[in-house]
């Protein structure tokens, strides 16, 4: 059976220790989901030159999806 990303409802530890655990796993969850990001979407800063959102904010050029096109 694969585990669950849900916490359990019957908890048996300590919020210390579930924090401390939750604390320590932290960094390498970041780390997956940032390259989960970077592999699915172009996080490049292209803003198209002379327009901008209001209190001119850049909008981008380009398309921000890695997606192959077909």
């Amino acid at each position: 059976m694969r585990p669950s990303s849900y916490a359990p409802v019957d908890i048996h530890e300590t919020f210390a220790t579930i924090m401390n655990r939750m604390s320590a796993a932290k960094a390498d969850i970041m780390k997956r989901q940032l390259a989960l990001l970077e592999e699915r979407y172009d996080l490049s800063n292209n803003p198209a030159p002379g327009v901008t959102m209001s209190r001119s904010k850049p909008i981008q050029r380009a398309c921000a999806s890695n997606s192959p096109r077909e």
